[in-house]
């Protein structure tokens, strides 16, 4: 099980701004189901998750046509085509994000891809942006595709005392009291702040499902004074940092 936490304070209204495109055109990928190509809330801006669709096809691009690159990298690239004129119109950029969370299926090489991600972000942005680039393995993904992203980005990321926090926990127990490892992962996060929003990955298990899972994270954010706090749950088959950075 790994969970994550964004942080952010509560005081005050916030302003919110979306961008939901779903006419065919060349400059990034439309929205392929009922939802917003990215959204801001107060100074945080959050994609949703981004695929390597040729945008005036919306198909995925051939990489036999693309010399020198095996498909997923040539997702890799027109993704970040389409994810960087998204954050543009949005007012920003890869030199403000916090955190990108990259998700493919069986057989892509993970840390190879997020470190590619790490050098798109650099090259593009000019900076050296250091975010937390966290990877997951899943069954599949819309489209057929074998690669997708989601960023978080905020204004002060480049100058590093941004209001945001990205904490994680994860088990890799093979134990079936999973009460107990959902508790000591909430109660480490809660130790850094209140907690707002929560996105779980977990690997299917005969020991347990996602109605067990939703229970006992109910049952210890209850505990942890944070019953209101948003939950994701996403099955992926695995899990783990991203790559290093410096």
């Amino acid at each position: 099980v790994r969970l994550r936490l964004l942080l952010r304070p509560h005081e005050g209204a916030s302003g919110r701004d979306a961008l939901r495109v779903q006419s065919i055109s060349t400059w990034a990928m439309a929205c392929i189901g009922p939802y917003s190509q990215a959204q801001r809330c107060a100074d945080v801006l959050c994609s949703s998750g981004v695929l390597g669709l040729v945008p005036h096809s919306m198909a995925l691009p051939d990489a036999k046509l693309l010399e020198g690159l095996a498909q997923p990298e040539a997702e890799l690239w027109m993704l970040m085509r389409s994810l960087h004129n998204v954050l543009q119109v949005m007012g920003s950029g890869f030199q403000e994000i916090l955190m990108a969370q990259v998700y493919t299926t069986a057989g892509v090489d993970g840390t190879k891809i997020c470190r590619q991600v790490l050098a798109y972000f650099r090259e593009l942005s000019g900076t050296a942006v250091k975010p937390l680039i966290a990877f997951a393995e899943v069954p599949k993904l819309p489209k057929g595709a074998c690669v997708e992203m989601t960023v978080l980005c905020s204004p002060t990321a480049s100058l590093g005392d941004s209001h945001i926090k990205i904490v994680e926990a994860a088990s890799v127990s093979n134990t079936t009291d999973l009460a107990a490892v959902v508790r000591s992962c909430v109660e480490a996060m809660a130790t850094e702040g209140a907690l707002d929003a929560l996105q779980v990955q977990f690997s299917p298990s005969t020991f347990f499902g996602e109605p067990e899972l939703h229970n006992a994270l109910q049952a210890s954010l209850s505990t942890a004074d944070a019953a209101s706090c948003a939950v994701s749950l996403m099955p992926v088959v695995s899990s783990q940092p991203g790559p290093s950075v410096s």
